[in-house]
C-alpha cells in the first residue's frame, strides 16, 4: 500500500495599516489628544475589533488583517463634541501590491458656552446701562487680532456671547454714554 503523507499548510492573513490623525475642526493644525476610536467589522459598529486613543500628536497606530472596517469614535477630547461620523475603509493590497497603509483624517467641533453679562451703574445696580460695547478676547491680550467676539448691552444692560471652551479675556471697548 501507497502510504499518504498528509501536511497541513497555513497561510499568515495579510495585514496592513491604518493611521489617524484627529485635530480641531476649525483649525486643522491643532491635533486633539485623547480622542478614542473603535475599528469595527459591520457597518453599524457593532462587533468591535479593536480601539486606540490619540497621542498628544492627534495620532494612532494599528495594523490590522485585509478587510473591510468601519472606523468611529467612541469618546471625544476633553472639551469637544463627539463626531458620530462613520469612516468605512479596506485594507487590501495596494496598485504596487504591497499592503496599503490608509491615512484618515477626522475633526472634532469644539463645544460652545454662552458669556452672559450684565452692565449696571456703578452708583445704583439697579440701573441698568445700555450701549455698553464688550469684547471677547482669546488669552493672548486685549489687541484686535485677538478680538473673538464684541457686542453691545441691550437696553436691560445685558449682553450674550457664545464662544467656544477655552479662556477669555473680556473688557469693555466702548463705555455707555452718560
Amino acid at each position: 500500500n501507497p502510504t499518504v503523507l498528509l501536511q497541513t499548510v497555513t497561510d499568515k492573513k495579510k495585514e496592513g495599516t491604518l493611521k489617524v490623525l484627529k485635530v480641531d475642526e476649525d483649525d486643522q493644525k491643532t491635533p486633539l489628544e485623547g480622542a478614542e476610536y473603535g475599528v469595527y467589522s459591520d457597518e453599524d459598529c457593532q462587533s468591535l475589533v479593536t480601539s486606540d486613543i490619540t497621542k498628544s500628536d492627534g495620532t494612532f497606530e494599528m495594523t490590522l488583517k485585509y478587510g473591510d472596517y468601519w472606523l468611529k469614535e467612541i469618546t471625544a477630547p476633553a472639551g469637544y463634541y463627539l463626531n458620530d461620523t462613520v469612516y468605512p475603509f479596506t485594507i487590501k493590497d495596494g496598485d504596487d501590491g504591497n499592503p496599503t497603509i490608509l491615512t484618515q483624517t477626522v475633526t472634532d467641533k469644539k463645544k460652545e458656552g454662552t458669556l452672559k453679562v450684565l452692565k449696571v451703574d456703578e452708583d445704583d445696580s439697579q440701573i441698568a446701562r445700555t450701549g455698553a460695547v464688550f469684547g471677547g478676547y482669546n488669552n493672548a491680550g486685549c489687541k484686535d487680532e485677538h478680538l473673538v467676539d464684541q457686542d453691545t448691552t441691550e437696553p436691560d444692560g445685558s449682553l450674550e456671547m457664545v464662544l467656544k471652551y477655552g479662556d477669555y479675556l473680556l473688557t469693555e471697548i466702548t463705555p455707555p454714554a452718560n
